[in-house]
């Protein structure tokens, strides 16, 4: 019983957030949306009390039902001074809003009774979670966002049949919580472990190479949105096709860290949950700023200088992330220097100009190519091509050279909600002092079977 109680008070949250995010014409502040959000915390708290003292905790559970139902009458009044060219899409929104109501003290005088019984609280909860369906398509949608390209893109209605065109994007639509609206994803999407699970018992279709997507599959699941990213011109073409068939694509911006927490924001627009979207983005950014502190903080205190980093995309031939990339800016944000910052973008560059970048560390992101090669093997292979002036690189002369594999890779070459994670690695991995570990506890292969990440030191 505590755990259906559970979940109908953080469902009583998720209408009444949505119906604050998509007011635009209604002036309530972060004070307002603070109030509610407490005022949820202390309900669930209590609900999960009824086990211990049922008798103490519904009376106080009344009390934070007043103050919800308090709430839900001030959006109502709100609701009244919407434009007039609106008031007929708001005046639904607010029946909706007093069926709630009444579901709500409906669901207290059920409580009162020591012989509630489990089968109709559910029936609650159905019913509940078919009012915040209704609310999302009445306030939500449709709705207008410029994608990359400059353009709105306007979805009429919740989408429910998404396509998601690469891992990154299949994060996105994770963290914000429309994972129940994607139909079908690309054969790299592995995170969260769930994703793979449902490629393999069908529960999600894959749709193969989102680099070089097939027309003819993603018409066969008919979807009602497709999602790809900017620098991939192939997702561009794909978009003026579907256009002819009246589906709508979205291309995320995807070239730097703004445009991870943009892209987080149009994607929890796109698809009805733009609190969860403006709260993902939140953390990141906070997280960041922690980190960047931090680091920044103890490099100053220690008078370590800041180590420069050359991020290899691809061992041979040799490719590095530049200027203008997400991977600059996971260096940046790790408090590093890009080696390559006179580059722009992704670029391949000859072995010698490793000597003339001269990086402290080399890391190598290629583990999602299934990569097999030791720290030795790729120093053989730079001498094979520049001779012994390999040796007067400091990441050679130190062993500083890094292998990222497995799921450390995966975050490390996505822009998605998992990059500022990616950069507290990065960090750990370049100032391995800042974190209470030695240069020593470092190995060569980096993923989550041979080191485990520090807790942050902001976070103890």
């Amino acid at each position: 019983m505590v755990d259906a109680l559970s979940s109908q008070s953080a469902l009583l949250g998720a209408i009444l957030i949505i119906a604050l995010v998509a007011l635009g014409g209604v002036a309530y502040n972060a004070s307002k949306l603070g109030k509610i959000e407490k005022n949820l915390e202390e309900t669930s708290k209590s609900l999960q009390a009824v086990s211990k003292n049922q008798s103490q905790a519904l009376t106080s559970m009344e009390a934070k039902i007043k103050q919800l139902q308090s709430i839900i009458a001030d959006l109502n009044k709100s609701l009244e001074s919407v434009k007039s060219s609106e008031a007929q899409h708001y005046s639904q929104a607010a029946a909706k809003l007093e069926q709630l109501s009444k579901e709500i003290a409906t669901l207290k005088e059920q409580l009162k009774s020591a012989n509630s019984n489990i089968t109709g609280i559910q029936e609650k909860i159905k019913s509940i979670e078919k009012s915040i369906d209704e609310l999302s398509s009445l306030l939500l949608f449709p709705v207008t966002v410029t994608d990359a390209t400059g353009k709105p893109v306007t979805i009429p209605e919740r989408p429910t049949r998404i396509v998601s065109l690469f891992p990154s994007v299949t994060e996105i639509l994770w963290a914000v919580n429309a994972s129940s609206q994607v139909i079908a994803v690309d054969s790299y999407s592995n995170y969260p472990p769930v994703v793979k699970k449902l490629l393999e018992n069908g529960t999600l279709i894959n749709i193969d190479s989102g680099w070089f997507p097939s027309v003819e599959k993603i018409l066969s699941v008919n979807p009602d949105l497709v999602i790809g990213v900017d620098s991939v011109s192939s997702n561009h073409q794909l978009k003026e096709v579907l256009a002819k068939y009246g589906i709508p694509m979205i291309l995320l911006p995807d070239a730097d860290f703004q445009d991870v927490l943009d892209s987080i924001i149009i994607v929890g627009k796109a698809t009805g949950h733009p609190a969860e979207a403006a709260e993902v983005a939140a953390e990141m950014r906070s997280m960041a700023v922690e980190m960047r502190n931090y680091i920044g903080h103890w490099l100053n205190t220690t008078g370590t200088p800041r180590a420069k980093v050359a991020l290899v995309a691809w061992v041979n031939p040799l490719w590095i992330a530049g200027n203008g990339t997400f991977q600059n800016d996971i260096i940046l944000l790790a408090g590093g220097l890009n080696a390559y910052s006179n580059i722009t973008g992704w670029s391949a560059v000859s072995p010698e100009s490793l000597v003339e970048a001269n990086p402290d560390v080399i890391v190598i992101t290629a583990g999602h190519a299934g990569l097999n090669m030791t720290r030795q093997d790729f120093i053989n292979t730079l001498k094979s091509q520049i001779g012994n002036s390999v040796y007067n690189i400091t990441a050679v002369k130190t062993g500083r050279i890094y292998f990222i594999v497995g799921d450390y890779n995966d975050m490390m070459v996505r822009p998605g909600p998992r990059m500022v994670k990616a950069a507290y690695l990065l960090s750990v991995l370049l100032y391995p002092q800042a974190y209470g570990l030695s240069l020593q506890s470092i190995p060569e292969t980096i993923s989550p079977d041979t080191f485990t990440l520090p807790t942050p030191p902001w976070q103890k």
